[in-house]
């Protein structure tokens, strides 16, 4: 995987699936561990100035000319879904204009005219769209940009064509993570994709803002906290030791409430589900044939419930909140000095713009020591896309080149914009931020285990329990197991029927 070398604080990088236990997400009560145990909106952003852009690799699209042709986008009309194409003139908002100006480049380049339609706001929407069309013969859209779990049911009804059969496509460009290409793919066929085009993977991705200003104050240099994710040693268990030592009784009364400071402010929703991808654990493999398989029984899963449970839990120091919108009010503990940590996606950096006090962000932490490398995961509101099986072949290579031209374009100048408004932060340049960018990006998992879940088998495993309050993975497995293999086998039948 060719990693961006690009400074920032703010991407820790990701990968897939639904926002919660359900595509619109949890409750909304919370747990505060401060009794017992140790002592111890999406705001506008003005443009800085230039993005820099990644380094140029070619596309190979030079001398393509489709005569003027319409290129038919159906896009998801979530809130944060729809800058991956909204901008129908420039406004001086930074990722806007980057995206007006990049579906511009793409018109201009290949001599198309791009026509985006949104959905309406509820995650199934698009694939139902897709499939209404398919079952009526009707070629109304060249591609669909929907929920990537929803547009995981809706290929199993046959409506989608194989991605690997469009011309221009370069699954080996930076603009196509590695490991999602992997693992969305059953021996090279794939039938959902993620690329750079899907800035929803980007801004859900999962990370831990820490508060830099607090650090300094206890003695703690951010730089230090580098260093440890540099040499390997940024584990859960050190997350513990720090959630313990920065929560602060400010009011005196003996207890932790929301009146005073929280070494730790996360979720029983998706950001306690993302501790299972963050120590490299997926509910599916792929064997060497290409062919997924059930990743469980796992007895390091049972490890890795346990562990979360004693952060979430046993924990003093630990605000867990259930929520119900995942996104916006979740980010304010941190902007009123009410944390020290949160853990949430990276979007959240883009609503913390106002904040004075200087914040940074970390990696997920690794399980222990031993573990290869940092990972992570990106909250399921983002999208992937695919083609509908209504598409000619002869407009193979007009499809797959404007795919590729908006994955490649998309990468060269507008994730770029969006690096620009997250380096506006208050002391964000700095150093140890490229070099652990740089791991993490190489990071990012996607489970086909989780994309094509449909509801019925482990994918929300750990927000399950967290919201249970329970640690028990095998009574969980146990009672879900049948359904759950009998869901993925019907998964693996019709991949190799439509693969044929």
């Amino acid at each position: 995987m060719k990693i961006l070398s690009f400074i920032l604080v703010i991407l820790i990088s990701i990968t897939a699936f639904a926002c919660n236990n359900s595509p619109e997400g949890g409750g909304d009560t919370e747990v505060l561990n401060g009794g017992a145990g140790e002592n111890g909106s999406a705001e506008s952003g003005e443009n800085g100035g230039e993005a820099e852009e990644l380094p140029y690799d070619s596309d190979g699209l030079d001398g393509l000319d489709f005569g003027g042709r319409v290129f038919n986008i159906h896009a998801y009309g979530h809130e944060i879904c729809m800058l991956e194409f909204y901008g129908e003139e420039e406004t001086g908002e930074t990722i806007n204009d980057s995206v007006f100006r990049r579906n511009l480049d793409v018109e201009e380049r290949l001599n198309v005219q791009l026509n985006i339609d949104f959905s309406e706001t509820g995650s199934s929407t698009v694939g139902e769209r897709a499939q209404r069309n398919v079952n009526a013969g009707d070629h109304v859209y060249d591609v669909y940009f929907g929920h990537i779990m929803r547009m995981g049911q809706t290929v199993l009804h046959n409506v989608f064509m194989d991605v690997y059969e469009l011309g221009h496509i370069d699954f080996d460009k930076p603009w196509w993570p590695e490991m999602a290409v992997r693992n969305l793919s059953y021996k090279d066929h794939a039938y959902l994709m993620v690329g750079e085009v899907n800035l929803s993977y980007l801004f859900a991705a999962y990370g831990v803002f820490f508060s830099k200003d607090t650090a300094v104050d206890a003695g703690l240099m951010p730089s230090d906290l580098y260093q440890t994710v540099m040499e390997g040693k940024w584990t859960i268990d050190r997350q513990i030791e720090l959630a313990r030592d920065f929560a602060l009784d400010i009011d005196g009364d003996g207890e932790l409430t929301a009146a005073d400071r929280f070494g730790l402010t996360t979720t029983t929703g998706f950001a306690a589900s993302a501790y299972m991808w963050g120590f490299g654990q997926t509910i599916a493999k792929i064997d060497n044939e290409g062919i997924p398989y059930l990743n469980l029984p796992n007895p390091l899963l049972n490890d890795t419930v346990e562990k979360i449970h004693e952060l979430y839990f046993n924990t003093y120091g630990v605000r867990s909140v259930a929520f119900d919108n995942p996104g916006w009010t979740i980010a304010d503990p941190l902007r009123n000095n009410g944390t020290f940590m949160l853990n949430h996606y990276l979007y959240t950096a883009i609503r913390l713009r106002d904040l004075e006090e200087d914040f940074g962000i970390l990696p997920y932490p690794k399980l222990n020591e031993t573990q290869d490398k940092y990972y992570s995961v990106s909250d399921g509101f983002h999208t992937a896309f695919a083609v509908p099986i209504t598409t000619p072949s002869e407009d193979f290579n007009f499809t797959g080149a404007v795919i590729e031209s908006l994955n490649a374009e998309t990468y060269k100048t507008v994730v770029p914009a969006y690096y620009d408004i997250a380096l506006q932060v208050k002391g964000a340049r700095d150093d140890e931020s490229q070099l652990v960018m740089d791991m993490i990006r190489d990071g990012r998992l996607v489970d086909f285990g989780g994309v094509y879940d449909g509801w019925t088998g482990f994918a929300f495993t750990v927000a399950d329990l967290m919201q249970r309050r329970s640690a028990d993975f095998t009574s969980y497995y146990e009672a879900r197991e049948t359904v759950a293999r009998t869901y993925f086998d019907t998964v693996l039948e019709t991949f190799e029927r439509i693969a044929r």
